[in-house]
């Protein structure tokens, strides 16, 4: 679906559903916090599927997990139900490791979520050549995902902040060895979005700093 400023993938056919996203994130788990929402939606979709919503009992499970994810419970929804509970959700757990994690995953993960920074320092002119180009790679995600950036920060050689209001998280890589990282790792895995423009010409930067650097110190 196409609004002329967004394009939007949706599924919605029932047996789709069943048939297709259900198995592909079953063989295929999610590893990050959508993996409880995923949990809980599947289950909500197995007793629609049932005809559990045909039944006062199904169908108030049904919309109990439908308070339960997403955003919640509308206004419209809450008039109607105000004695509505959410179903308890499932805690997270990660359980993949720095190893375990796939190059391919993280460059999915970060396909839309990461910026490419480069600047000249003018004002550092006590800096070494390569000191005076800065560049910056770095991604910011919801608190909920901080055992997922740290991950990938031990992965890509990154540091990990978590913002003053404790709500957001950022993992920065500014080294030129972790630098060095992230370009082989978008070479091997190219960002699936027009992010990929944007690092190649910050590769270019990166490459051409350091090059021009040892030119210069030699």
């Amino acid at each position: 679906m196409i609004n002329g400023k967004n394009a939007v993938f949706r599924v919605q056919v029932l047996s789709e559903l069943v048939n297709v996203i259900i198995p592909h994130f079953t063989a295929f788990p999610l590893i990050t916090t959508k993996v409880i929402t995923f949990t809980v939606w599947a289950q909500a979709v197995a007793l629609f599927s049932a005809g559990a919503h045909k039944t006062e009992e199904g169908f108030m499970q049904i919309v109990s997990i439908y308070a339960a994810i997403g955003r919640g419970v509308s206004k419209t929804v809450a008039v109607h139900f105000p004695n509505l509970q959410p179903v308890s959700l499932p805690k997270y757990e990660l359980t993949t490791t720095v190893e375990q994690l796939e190059c391919s995953w993280i460059s999915g993960y970060l396909t839309v979520y990461c910026t490419f920074q480069a600047y000249i320092d003018v004002a550092g002119w006590k800096n070494d050549y390569y000191h005076k180009f800065k560049h910056i790679f770095s991604f910011s995600r919801d608190i909920t995902e901080l055992q997922i950036l740290q991950l990938i920060g031990a992965s890509i050689g990154g540091n990990v902040y978590i913002r003053e209001d404790g709500r957001r998280a950022d993992v920065n890589v500014a080294s030129r060895e972790s630098a060095q990282q992230v370009i082989d790792l978008f070479k091997a895995y190219p960002l699936q979005s027009r992010k990929h423009q944007e690092f190649l010409i910050w590769k270019q930067f990166v490459e051409s700093s350091a090059q021009w650097s040892y030119t210069k110190q030699s």
